[in-house]
């Protein structure tokens, strides 16, 4: 089961109900190697997250990682008024099945709208985040055109956001990971 993959590292007999506590991990510390298949993937290692305390590589706590993810779910199915350059749309578009299907690479700068608060908690980013999973998982919903990549279907834009997210959510470890 994917979702299990996606959990491991995390030491889910340790839940509990407090608010996660965010810390730098030590620079010897290496990013979580994840394989989402679906947006209830994502959600659940997000709820993994939320449920424990956890430390981050970069610069992002846990809870602006999901968030910038959430930020992205969003525009697949409400859309967006960022534009992207000529060049850049056909670049994206050449790319589209490699930004599909294979890994995202660290260190690309977003777009400013996409940036995610510096103060976020826990609790508002998971909160916002179950509401866009659950929007945007409704068959059909994520409809709307990439500003990068153009047209996607609703399975292209699972796709991209499982990607996006393996990204990011590999930046967050359990804090009691060796």
């Amino acid at each position: 089961m994917i979702a299990a993959v996606a959990l491991k590292g995390f030491n889910m007999a340790s839940l509990s109900s407090s608010a996660s506590p965010i810390a730098a991990a030590p620079p010897t510390r290496v990013r979580r190697r994840l394989c989402f298949e679906s947006l209830a993937d994502i959600l659940a290692d997000a709820e993994a997250m939320a449920s424990q305390p956890v430390v981050t590589l970069g610069a992002w706590s846990a809870a602006q990682n999901i968030e910038h993810v959430r930020r992205l779910v969003r525009i697949a199915h409400a859309g967006t008024d960022v534009r992207v350059n000529v060049a850049f749309r056909v670049l994206g578009r050449s790319l589209r099945s490699r930004f599909l299907r294979s890994p995202f690479r660290p260190g690309l700068k977003t777009h400013k709208s996409f940036e995610p608060p510096a103060g976020i908690t826990m609790d508002e980013a998971i909160v916002a985040f179950r509401a866009e999973i659950a929007s945007a998982s409704r068959p059909g919903a994520m409809s709307f055109p990439s500003p990068l990549l153009g047209r996607l279907t609703h399975e292209q834009w699972e796709q991209l956001h499982c990607r996006h997210a393996e990204l990011h959510f590999g930046f967050v470890l359990p804090a009691d990971a060796s």
